[in-house]
């Protein structure tokens, strides 16, 4: 729809007779804002008589945005520019987080609606509830046309502070974004403002270490001396923040009124327009990772602020610094933080540990008795009496019968054990309390019990006599079953025959006591202790007796031990309670199990099958870059990855291998360099390898290590007459580094930069590196087509084996369904049985991706994407056909190329589980997008073969997952609702893993207790639920018998994924190497790549446009074959 044939409400006739109910007349609108579709919005809005357009379109709470407040945020500009034709619309109303149409348009970075509002008299300093107006932002978020709009409005508060007293100049400084800082200086911005804790823009950019943006707010007059509360300059911050370069830039500064500002205005004006071969345009969906409309706490400088750090002082208080510098050789105070850090997420493990150990067992015992229920008195008599020999001493059951048999009793004179036996036999399953009487000063009872000759006999035999001795109650007690007499509501009720009453779940007998017959009333002989006593028959006393007064009740209390004769039938009402959410906790954690078995069984076999039906013909096929990064893999290893990816089935002319060399680095048993063994793969392509030159970049690392240079090399792959267009890119190092061992090595994430960023430029026509650009002509030559048009990526390790239909299948899910962003296939171990290692593995692999990642797949957010096996979207179409980025966002760049890694979080996330990150960057980036699983995509791998590195290689897993997990927790927009979302499966996986030592201990403890008699079935049912499901879901998802055999196998192994792994795991929360996993061939000398150089300049790598680069290549003398325009 074009715009300039929108028309008013009064011009357009009827055409849509909208829903009856108002809830479907609002769903209509709002399906109708989101299509941009003002022809549908005019009729139906005619239709209605009276409709309010301020009204919000939701009902749901925290969700009152209107059709104008829509529109402005999903860059509907024909919608908005109709709306505002209504004469009744309030531009400037306000949702319940205070944000207008203004300040969401802001917050996204459509600059054409704010310009459109702006000149509707949209209010530019209304603020929401955190005081953030549309200025602020807007700089925050980085959109310069937005802030150019706002500033020439005129009137807007170019000095307003936030809640922490914030201004668009601070959050600019602090995100680095130098174009706008240069417009708000020019605008008058205060460049010395300071926040509530004291920090001005100079010291927020020094600390995130913009150099460029630092010196723009020196020239304009920043004062670099102002201090906060305690005594710190911008250059002391910087000094902290390990940013040196600044630190002394800043000291050396001096303003000299002549000085001239660098023009940044000037460079927009002739930024050149983006050539009609990028087929985008500006409209990208610029979603920050965190909700525009909340700014990210995470910006506070982290000394003196963070919550966390705090934290973790408190919880190593005891712990001096000095011991950790003597002891732990710490001697960085980043490393002595972090291991604060790592000691912290331990203890919390632990509390939650014990936590859930209270709630299994502690909670329960607390609130029921220690025993076990309670029997009632004719099945002691008729079977426990005859089959187990037991008596009773005062409703307690003791096994007397064992004492006996054992001759325990030797020798009783004059009796033998013929002579004997009647004698006691007769009392098996009846009440001998009279033999035992009860101790009155163990009790506390000051009532003397045998006064007036209490008896001490049965039945007035004299042969039965008292056992008075502490030996004899020892051993009575070692006799002890742990059961007591049960006696029922309606036996206490029934005053008739037994004048009984229950008190704290005990049963007392007062029947001989109140006897006429009775002359010995030694609990007192008056009216008032009888009246006291007769009070009590009948009944529950415990509520009555909770509170009495009277000292002489008091002391009688303290003996109705005398008159015990057992305990209440059943359990109590809160013994009861708690035993029930006990049942409710596990059954919980069990129908989570089931519910992802219910899942992953409904995955694999009914949707996954359809996403990919095969829809890939020779119009639509799409060019798809294989990245491929090595380390130290042999060449073995090396060369049957790539034959697999050759030999896929996916067109050869639209699949490129771009393989990355990460570095001058030798494996373990390699007679050569990684880098050496790859260009013997590759024919080249017109030019010889030997005249290729090192290009520079910026990569990931500090100090001079920021500074890395690269060759590219093409050519193609060739295997079984098959030829593959192949790009080699080896870092080489900077000239200070090339004489170390690992020269250029920056890791896996750098690798992926390397594409990613070049991507990420050629699709916004952005300022290329040196590198960047000789990648893109070489594509280009060696393809005959722009880089900037491939539309996936598929990233496979240099040791995995692809199957032949992987790469087709994951790009017909792609094709299926454009809504995924990306997707992993199922991995699956290539070396099944080179050890008792490996064997334990098999099933475990496939348990990750057959239960967890089938379930994930169900609520469209896989929280993992391996990188050893996966796919991205590079961009997507959007209703109206124009590209947004989707791998390239702006945001998930920003965040993923973080270069300061300062935290002990960033660190895991970043430096161990960079791969689940850049999953959980893309979920959080496109909420209401899908991360999937392609079971039928299928790849094998080597997994490892020794015990230690298997530990090195978890630990990396554990620790990276558990980070990641936390970031997904505080996601709100992932699927689902309550018990039945992907953020409570998160949740119930972090307290998972954190207690899963615990929980494999406690299913050992009910197996065994319920073998030793205890009363642990419910226990044990859930715990072989749980475990029997997973083999269910084996057998039904895989077909294969042997699957039992590896499932027996994993169930022997799992002491070592739920206790070894964990424990270990989360002792090295502080520990960022990789380990053992990929071995070198070492001399022992240091490496450069360990080293860290103090000072660098970003700005000796030039970046340059495309079209800038060309021309001064051409004024070079370069062949005028590079200078053509992009295809």
């Amino acid at each position: 729809m074009q715009t300039d044939e929108i028309t008013t409400a009064e011009s357009v006739s009827s055409t849509v007779v909208p829903s009856t109910t108002d809830e479907d007349i609002r769903r209509t609108i709002y399906d109708v804002i989101i299509q941009n579709d003002v022809k549908e919005l005019t009729a139906i809005l005619t239709d209605i008589v009276n409709f309010d357009v301020n009204k919000p379109l939701s009902e749901k709470e925290g969700d009152n945005k209107n059709a104008l407040m829509i529109a402005s945020s999903l860059d509907c500009y024909d919608i908005v520019k109709y709306l505002l034709t209504d004469n009744n619309i309030d531009i400037n109303l306000q949702d319940n987080f205070g944000e207008t149409a203004l300040f969401l348009a802001s917050a996204l970075g459509n600059a054409k609606i704010v310009k459109l509002l702006l000149r509707n008299n949209a209010n530019p300093n209304i603020y929401n509830n955190e005081n953030v107006t549309p200025l602020i932002v807007s700089s925050y978020n980085g959109h310069n046309d937005t802030v150019k709009a706002l500033l020439e409005k005129g009137d807007v508060n170019i000095n307003y502070q936030d809640n922490l007293c914030k201004t668009a100049l601070s959050f600019a400084a602090h995100e680095g974004q130098p174009l706008i800082v240069e417009l708000l200086l020019k605008n008058g911005a205060d460049v010395n403002i300071a926040d509530k804790l004291g920090w001005t823009p100079l010291m927020l950019a020094a600390y995130a270490g913009r150099a460029n943006i630092c010196k723009q707010l020196l020239i304009a007059n920043a004062n670099k001396n102002l201090k906060t509360s305690d005594n710190k300059t911008a250059s002391i911050f910087a000094k902290d923040a390990g940013h040196f370069h600044i630190a002394e830039m800043i000291d050396k500064f001096v303003y000299h009124s002549n000085m001239v500002t660098y023009n940044y205005d000037e460079e927009i004006i002739n930024v050149r327009k983006r050539d009609t071969h990028f087929l985008g345009n500006g409209n990208h969906d610029s979603r920050r990772i965190s909700t525009a409309s909340r700014l990210r706490t995470e910006m506070l400088p982290r000394e003196g602020n963070t919550w966390w750090v705090y934290i973790s002082w408190i919880t190593t208080f005891f712990i001096l610094d000095r011991f950790l510098i003597k002891y732990g050789n710490m001697n960085d105070k980043r490393v002595r933080q972090a291991w604060r850090e790592k000691f912290t997420l331990c203890f919390i493990a632990l509390l939650i540990t014990i936590f859930m150990a209270f709630i299994t067992f502690g909670f329960v015992s607390l609130s029921c008795s220690p025993t076990a229920p309670p029997i009632p008195l004719p099945l002691v008599d008729e079977f426990w009496g005859v089959n187990k020999k037991v008596m009773i001493v005062r409703g307690r059951i003791y096994n007397v019968g064992d004492f006996f048999n054992s001759g325990g009793h030797r020798p009783i004179i004059p009796f033998d054990d013929a002579s004997l036996e009647p004698i006691i036999d007769q009392y098996y399953g009846k009440d001998v309390g009279e033999l035992f009487p009860v101790n009155d000063q163990a009790i506390g009872c000051n009532k003397n019990s045998t006064v007036n000759g209490l008896s001490c006999r049965i039945d007035s035999d004299n042969r039965y006599h008292c056992h008075t001795s502490t030996n004899s109650f020892r051993t009575l007690e070692s006799l002890f079953i742990n059961r007591l007499v049960s006696i029922s509501w309606d036996e206490i009720k029934n005053t008739q025959f037994r004048k009984l009453f229950a008190h704290k779940g005990r049963v007392f007998d007062l029947t001989n006591y109140l006897s006429e017959t009775n002359t010995n009333r030694w609990l007192g002989d008056d009216e008032f202790t009888k009246s006291f006593l007769e009070s009590l028959i009948g009944k529950d006393v415990t509520s009555d007796l909770s509170n009495i007064k009277d000292n002489n009740q008091k002391e009688i209390m303290k003996c109705f031990e005398h008159f015990q004769v057992g305990a209440v039938e059943g359990v109590t009402y809160g013994c009861a309670s708690v035993t029930m959410a006990v049942i409710v906790v596990s059954s919980i954690s069990t129908g989570a199990v089931i519910m992802k078995l219910i899942s992953a069984l409904a995955f694999d076999n009914l949707i996954a099958k359809k996403l990919v039906k095969k829809v890939i013909t020779t119009d639509n096929v799409k060019d798809v870059i294989i990245m491929v990064p090595c380390y130290s893999e042999g060449y073995e290893s090396m060369k049957a990855s790539f034959d697999s990816l050759v030999a896929t089935d996916y067109p050869d002319q639209n699949k490129i291998l771009f393989i990355i060399a990460d570095g001058n680095i030798t494996g373990s048993g390699n007679d050569k360099s990684t880098p050496d063994i790859l260009l013997d793969f590759i024919v080249p392509y017109n030019e010889n390898f030997d005249n290729v030159r090192a290009k520079s970049y910026l990569s990931i690392g500090e100090g001079t290590k920021r500074h890395n240079m690269a060759k590219v090399y093409i050519g193609h792959y060739q295997y079984q007459n098959r030829n593959i267009p192949t790009l080699l890119i080896v870092k080489v190092g900077n000239q200070e580094e090339r004489n170390y061992p690992k020269a250029g090595n920056r890791g896996k994430r750098d690798s992926q930069l390397v594409l990613m960023q070049m991507l990420h430029h050629a699709f916004n026509n952005g300022k290329m590196s040196p590198l960047e650009f000789d990648i893109f002509e070489k594509y280009r030559k060696l393809t005959q087509r722009t880089i900037d048009k491939c539309e996936f990526v598929m990233m496979v390790d240099a040791d995995t084996i692809v199957k032949e239909d992987s790469v087709s299948n994951m790009v017909n899910y792609m094709l299926n369904d454009p809504s995924v962003t990306g997707l992993c296939g199922e991995t699956r171990i290539l070396n099944k049985t080179e050890n008792w290692v490996t064997l334990i593995q098999v099933f475990e692999y496939y348990l990750s991706h057959h239960l967890g990642k089938s379930f994930e797949a169900v609520f469209a957010s896989v929280t993992c994407l391996p990188g050893c096996f996966c796919m991205y979207r590079v961009f997507a179409y959007n209703y109206d056909g124009n590209r947004v980025p989707i791998l390239v966002d702006e945001n998930i760049m920003m965040n993923y190329s973080t270069n300061e890694v300062t935290t002990l979080h960033q660190q895991n996330l970043l430096l161990l589980g960079e791969d689940r990150y850049l999953t959980t960057l893309m979920l959080r980036a496109f909420p209401k997008r899908k991360t999937a699983y392609c079971p039928s995509a299928i790849c094998e791998t080597i997994a490892p073969a020794e015990f230690k590195v298997l530990v090195s290689q978890r630990r990396r897993w554990i620790n990276g997952t558990i980070h990641n997990m936390f970031e997904l927790l505080v996601t709100s927009e992932l699927p689902g609702r309550f018990c039945f979302s992907m953020q409570f499966s998160v949740f119930l996986d972090i307290i998972g893993t954190f207690t899963s030592p615990f929980a494999l201990l406690y299913v050992l403890y009910t197996f065994i207790g319920l073998v030793a008699g205890f009363p642990f079935q419910t226990a044990v049912i859930f715990s072989a639920i749980s475990f029997s499901l997973q083999l269910i879901l084996a057998i039904f998802t895989s077909f294969d018998p042997i699957i039992v055999m590896w499932f027996f196998i994993y169930l022997f192994s799992v002491p070592i994924w739920y206790i070894i792994l964990p424990l270990y795991s989360f002792w090295n929360f502080d520990d960022f190497t990789w380990g053992a996993t990929r071995k070198l061939n070492d001399d022992g000398t240091s490496s450069y790549s360990d080293t860290i150089f103090d000072k660098f300049d970003p700005k000796s790598v030039p970046f340059k446009k495309w079209e800038q680069w060309v021309k001064s290549t051409n004024s070079k003398g370069v062949s005028k074959s590079v200078s053509y325009k992009y295809i």
